[in-house]
């Protein structure tokens, strides 16, 4: 830094980056540098401003680039770092920090100013300055080697130069890289919106955001378009490289054999979505896919791939090159859902016109504007969604075209829906407001014991709105159950399947299987509500819905199995394992027991126990009988019953290691 900073820009057009940087390392001296790929901009830039010279480097995308570039000019300012006749966003976002007497109030200024998104890395005197963008849409990472400290916005760049990654930066959070370690120059936000394409195709596969493996999460997309494909094929494969991983999670859920039909020719060559210029994307795509005619021909093909955003490539290349070969029938299973709105920022689709799921819609409704209802197209069960993807199959010219929906998408990631940036399937968030998500749908479970009252309070919270779900079916195993006079009335389907005739495990098996394929199949369950059911469910039903059946226990349970909990006034719970509610109760009044209470759980293999979402106390009162003390019991379960029904249907309920987290701070006090 004695002698300045020294700067060295090489274009990777035609070949690697190591190939062209690898020499012109050795020469580069000091002991702190910042680097970046750019897809358009030379960077990273030096500026001099009145606070000292720093070199900056971004990664986003500057969307009032003109506005900005017009207030400078209002103020005679000038741009030198010109490529194309068009000003450099980079050093556009220089010239705005250094309006302000230091780097980090500059830094803040240049946020609060920018439309679009931007993570900065700025090389002074002092250390490296890192800044993630204020809604967290791109990531920064701060790596650590013994006193060396480094930042990357993949974690992947670490591993092989000895480096462990010790922090993500919150959304717009700045700090500083020094010799003397690692300082924090501004806090940041938890509230975030992060690029769910980062995970599903932008990111390395051995990188990781929020502790989330970009790998296992493609993987995870390849199980999920396996579950209920009904497709017969003779080999699995991914669009490489980006669809490789998509096609070993289908590989593996599915059981057919992945195979590799198209190679990819080398590295050397790109991203073939990301040129501005269709023939450039044209001959990255026509050049990196060799076809291997011996594994093509005659085989009925499942082709994964990341995402569909023009279809040009694919259909072009991948699809044609397996057509050209022989290939007997063609299913493309995409990981990412139709992709509605151009990417405002980051740097990918630019315009809604070049979308295909876009010119589907186009030909459908025969508008595309600011008045079109886009709810329908991202409804996977809607008629015009399904028509907009048969379009879409014609014009790729395949055997048969299948997206996963946004929601498995968002289970896939494991991140709540409110933390990801969705922009690209449902527009800025203002529009957001009209979109409405896919109900959930729900069967509850209910016995001839109870009045059906639990099942009366859930059909309540739907009605005033305040649950984002419907009950497709009431599900009973005795006939004379009081709760099916409340679904007829209610006009909601109700099933009886008869349970007691079933003694042995086989039977017992058969009926848990029989009945959780057709709640599967025919109503299409999210989640299976045990509303007082009074019969165990075998492991053989368990399977479908572990984690999406939950529970009314008739006790209180501990978050561990086998572990005592330990109640508000100090005591132990009791356990009531195998009685009914009132039984319980009986039991806590006569044993002198002064508190009792109920659990909703979710239900797994365990018997009688499950992670807990929400318990409900009630001390017992001198004079109470089972009745009184069960009357005022059955008001809080009214609440926390509809209440975990509530926070499943909104994806407010993360399940790690067995403990439930509930991710509404509002309803936390529910989990004592």
């Amino acid at each position: 830094m004695n002698r300045g900073i020294k700067r060295s820009i090489c274009s990777i057009s035609t070949s690697q980056f190591k190939s062209k940087f690898i020499n012109k390392l050795p020469k580069l001296k000091g002991s702190m540098g910042i680097g970046v790929i750019s897809d358009f901009e030379s960077q990273p830039v030096i500026i001099s401003s009145s606070f000292g010279i720093f070199a900056i480097a971004s990664s986003g995308l500057l969307k009032n680039k003109d506005q900005l570039t017009k207030e400078i000019m209002k103020k005679r300012g000038s741009f030198s770092e010109l490529g194309g006749g068009r000003i450099n966003s980079v050093e556009l976002m220089g010239k705005i920090i250094a309006q302000r007497h230091d780097l980090v109030s500059g830094i803040e200024y240049l946020f609060g100013k920018l439309k679009g998104s931007a993570s900065l890395l700025l090389l002074t005197r002092e250390g490296i300055y890192a800044a993630r963008d204020s809604f967290g849409r791109t990531t920064l990472m701060i790596g650590r080697k013994g006193d060396s400290l480094a930042v990357a916005s993949e974690t992947c760049a670490f591993p092989n130069l000895g480096f462990e990654p010790i922090k993500e930066l919150l959304p717009g959070e700045i700090v500083v890289l020094t010799k003397q370690g690692l300082k924090e120059k501004r806090k940041g936000s938890r509230k975030r919106k992060i690029c769910a394409f980062s995970w599903i195709y932008t990111g390395y596969p051995a990188s990781s955001y929020e502790g989330i493996n970009v790998e296992a999460v493609r993987e995870q997309c390849g199980i999920n378009l396996a579950k209920g494909d009904k497709v017969k094929a003779d080999l699995v494969t991914g669009v490489p490289d980006s669809g490789t991983a998509h096609a070993l999670g289908y590989s593996r859920a599915s059981g057919i054999p992945y195979r590799r039909p198209l190679v990819k020719y080398t590295p050397g060559y790109g991203r073939s979505y990301t040129p501005v210029f269709q023939e450039v994307r044209d001959r990255i795509a026509q050049m990196k896919l060799i076809p291997i005619k011996e594994i093509i021909k005659d085989k009925k093909i499942i082709i994964c791939d990341d995402s569909i955003v023009r279809g040009t490539q694919l259909k072009n290349q991948a699809i044609g090159k397996l057509w050209q070969y022989g290939a007997k029938e063609i299913h493309v299973r995409v990981a990412c859902p139709p992709l509605m709105f151009p990417c405002c920022y980051c740097l990918s689709t630019r315009t809604k016109k070049e979308l295909a799921a876009r010119r589907a819609i186009r030909k459908i409704s025969g508008k595309s504007g600011k008045n079109l209802d886009i709810s329908q197209f991202i409804d996977e069960n809607n008629s015009r969604y399904k028509r907009m993807v048969e379009m879409i199959r014609r014009k790729l010219r395949v055997t048969s075209l299948k997206y996963q929906s946004i929601r498995s998408m968002i289970r896939a990631i494991g991140l709540p829906e409110n933390k990801l940036c969705l922009h690209c399937w449902k527009g800025r968030e203002d529009q957001n407001k009209k979109i409405k998500a896919s109900a959930k749908k729900l069967a509850v479970f209910i016995s001839n014991k109870g009045s059906g009252s639990n099942l009366q309070a859930i059909i309540d919270r739907i009605k005033l709105g305040k649950i984002k779900g419907k009950i497709v079916v009431v599900v009973s195993d005795k006939a004379d159950a009081y709760g099916l006079i409340r679904a007829k009335k209610n006009k909601i389907p109700a099933i009886v399947r008869p349970f007691s005739k079933f003694k042995d495990k086989k039977t017992r098996r058969t009926y848990g299987e029989k009945l959780a394929r057709e709640l599967k199949e025919k109503y299409k369950v999210d989640l299976v509500v045990l509303a007082g059911w009074m019969i165990i469910l075998p492991p053989s039903f368990i399977k479908y819905f572990s984690h999406k059946t939950i529970n009314l226990h008739p006790g209180l349970i501990a978050d561990k199995k086998g572990a005592r909990l330990r109640l508000s006034d100090g005591s132990f719970a009791k356990s009531f394992e195998g009685e009914f509610t009132e039984g319980a109760i009986k039991s806590t009044l006569e044993s002198g027991i002064t508190i009792y209470g109920s659990t909703i759980h979710f239900v797994t293999k365990e018997t009688d126990w499950g992670p807990v979402i929400m318990r409900a106390e009630k001390k017992n009162k001198a004079n109470d009988s089972v009745d009184s003390f069960y009357a005022r019991l059955k008001k809080k379960e009214h609440l926390i019953l509809p209440l975990s029904v509530k926070l499943f249907c909104e994806d407010k309920l993360k399940v790690k290691n067995n403990i439930v987290k509930i991710l509404d701070k509002r309803y936390s006090k529910h989990r004592p």
